[in-house]
């Protein structure tokens, strides 16, 4: 039996999952039937779906945003530079 969410050993719905994890394979999901003890992955496939443009500015402050979360107010921010700025320097 290959169902989503369905323990293949035993057909119980017990799944334990652990974080999300990618290989040359794709994309799984390691798993633990809390039922048989039975492990594995689930795997899934991933599709392009579109582009989410976002400028140098967007970025910086996304990523300072996420670091702040991190760190506190041990991070410094600070202009972000385009390839083409870092390369005129």
């Amino acid at each position: 039996m290959d169902i989503q969410g369905v323990c293949p050993a035993c057909e119980a719905v017990a799944l334990d999952y652990s974080p999300v994890q990618t290989d040359d394979s794709g994309v799984h999901y390691p798993w633990e039937c809390q039922s048989c003890e039975a492990r594995g992955k689930e795997y899934y496939t991933i599709e392009f779906s579109h582009h989410d443009e976002m400028s140098a500015q967007e970025i910086e402050e996304q990523i300072t945003a996420e670091l702040k979360k991190m760190h506190g107010d041990r991070v410094k921010t600070g202009k972000a530079l385009s390839k083409r700025q870092r390369e005129d320097k």
